[in-house]
């Protein structure tokens, strides 16, 4: 039998004093959210300005939050009917346990409050994403040895190759038509003439987005040489109407 001091849970005390229970189910129309000091939660926290001024503090009732929103991993968005919304620079799990849990009558997230407007924080983070994905790929790139059948340009002198992602310049890796049919890769290599035709360039048969793909999932495997002696032999000998 439980003693009589054992430590009751803020869903009792709740129950008892007449409010809902702390928990997903107090959160939305409809539903009321209790602070622990025993009055209704406010929240405060800022809003752009429509006429490009400092922003505007706003308070609203947590028991108006209709849905709480992840924009990314660090932000949040609030949204009280199909009109009013808000975004704070919180997560969403850390957002929604201080709404779920709160400590008094007022949860103040002025200091976390975006003014920039939905369209430009997700104009931001599309950015930050690209970049990042970016940053992998030339990574993944400058960091793989690769095997390949490689050729110079106008010519079918097919002839294998090994060569270090360092020593290639991505930034001037070119797809373009190949005289094999199909598309083709130019490499320029850093070393003068450094391909095996004691040039500074040559050529792979392949697409752009075959190569990233094929090193992205080289490296995702843990893998630092890439060998596509097959793929680049079968794509360079083979007539377009008999690949598969």
């Amino acid at each position: 039998m439980p003693s009589d001091n054992a430590k009751k849970s803020p869903d009792t005390d709740a129950k008892k004093a007449g409010a809902k229970p702390f928990g997903p189910q107090s959160l939305g129309r409809g539903g009321k959210i209790i602070g622990r000091g025993g009055a209704d939660v406010w929240v405060e926290t800022l809003a752009e300005n429509p006429y490009g001024l400092a922003p505007d503090a706003v308070s609203f009732h947590a028991a108006e939050i209709t849905r709480l929103r992840a924009i990314g991993d660090a932000h949040t968005l609030i949204m009280l009917g199909k009109d009013e919304e808000y975004i704070v620079a919180l997560p969403h799990a850390q957002l929604a346990a201080r709404i779920y849990a709160a400590e008094g009558p007022v949860i103040d997230l002025k200091p976390h409050a975006y003014t920039g407007g939905k369209d430009a924080l997700g104009r931001a983070l599309k950015d930050a994403f690209d970049k990042a994905a970016l940053r992998e790929e030339r990574e993944a790139m400058e960091g793989m040895t690769y095997r390949a059948f490689v050729r110079s340009s106008m010519r079918d002198n097919f002839t294998e190759a090994m060569f270090r992602g360092r020593d290639i310049d991505f930034d001037s890796l070119g797809e373009g038509g190949s005289k094999m049919g199909g598309k083709r890769l130019t490499f320029k290599t850093r070393l003068g003439d450094g391909s095996p035709f004691g040039t500074d360039e040559f050529l792979i048969e392949t697409t752009l987005d075959s190569f990233r793909h094929m090193v992205l999932a080289a490296a995702r495997e843990g893998k630092d040489t890439l060998d596509m002696r097959e793929y680049s032999r079968r794509k360079g000998t083979v007539f377009p109407e008999n690949r598969r």
